[in-house]
């Protein structure tokens, strides 16, 4: 997993406040959480449910949040 440090190095350089960062391989969706912080929006994907639900619970609290209700049901990761 990588530090949180290297998206948000390059969200800071890259984008500004409001963009919208799009994030095709998602994994544990540290550029999401660092476009969050950062005053940005993001849009992940990710294929392995895991990866999915583990983000989910990272990102739950953030502001337009939302999760398939087909995922809400799906095991949490352990």
């Amino acid at each position: 997993m990588q530090p949180i440090d290297i998206p948000d190095f390059a969200t800071r350089f890259l984008s500004a406040p409001g963009d919208l960062l799009v994030d095709p391989f998602g994994g544990t969706i540290r550029t999401g959480v660092a476009a969050e912080r950062l005053g940005g929006r993001s849009i992940a994907t990710e294929w392995i449910l895991r990866y999915v639900r583990g983000a989910a619970e990272l990102c739950r609290q953030s502001e337009g949040f939302q999760l398939d209700p087909a995922l809400e049901c799906a095991t949490q990761p352990k």
